[in-house]
């Protein structure tokens, strides 16, 4: 299964022993290069209807798959599409906090692409969370890294100063961000090469 840069594509039939790892680099190729019919059968198709997928799958390839999504990042309505089609993972606390850190791209350059992602990551873990999802997965509110902590994900200075920023104080959604356990202060010390400007 492959989709080439010059727009031809070939869809073969997934079969129930699809290897996850191939999966996911069909899917990133895919949506790398805007190839959106590949990822709608992709995401259909081979993963919400092929409930042995993530079996033995390793996280950081889980990661990687939800990774992808920051190139779907015109289109909220597919974005959505797939947030329902990858539920497994996306109602997953630990795997959308890590999401909402690891752009594949500098954020410099993409902070349009990247904002995007991250307001409707939030919106649609949102969304689970008030709905049947919280107690079917056991969902949980999102973490922010704490910046001394080296061991964990570390989010981009960019991402978590947009999500501090606009979510903060807005009772909607922070009830699904933990920022109590999150350091402002350190993260605004560490990161002061940037001219963050502290938010009270």
């Amino acid at each position: 299964m492959a989709a080439s840069k010059n727009g031809l594509v070939k869809v073969v039939q997934c079969l129930p022993s699809f290897d996850f790892g191939g999966f996911v680099d069909s899917f990133t190729e895919a949506a790398k290069n805007n190839q959106f019919k590949v990822t709608d059968y992709l995401a259909r198709e081979c993963f919400s209807k092929n409930t042995n997928i993530l079996q033995g799958a390793q996280d950081d390839k889980k990661i990687k798959l939800l990774n992808a999504l920051y190139y779907v990042s015109s289109d909220e309505t597919r974005f959505e599409s797939y947030w329902n089609d990858f539920k497994a993972l996306t109602t997953n606390s630990k795997m959308v906090s890590q999401l909402l850190t690891l752009p594949p791209f500098y954020s410099t350059f993409n902070r349009c692409q990247i904002s995007n992602v991250i307001d409707w990551t939030l919106k649609n873990y949102s969304r689970f969370y008030d709905g049947p999802e919280r107690d079917q997965y056991q969902m949980q509110p999102l973490q922010l890294s704490n910046p001394d902590n080296t061991t964990d994900y570390y989010l981009h200075p960019f991402n978590t100063y947009y999500i501090i920023s606009k979510y903060k104080h807005d009772p909607q959604f922070n009830q699904i961000i933990n920022f109590n356990d999150f350091d402002i202060n350190q993260f605004y010390f560490n990161n002061i090469r940037f001219g963050l400007i502290p938010l009270h």
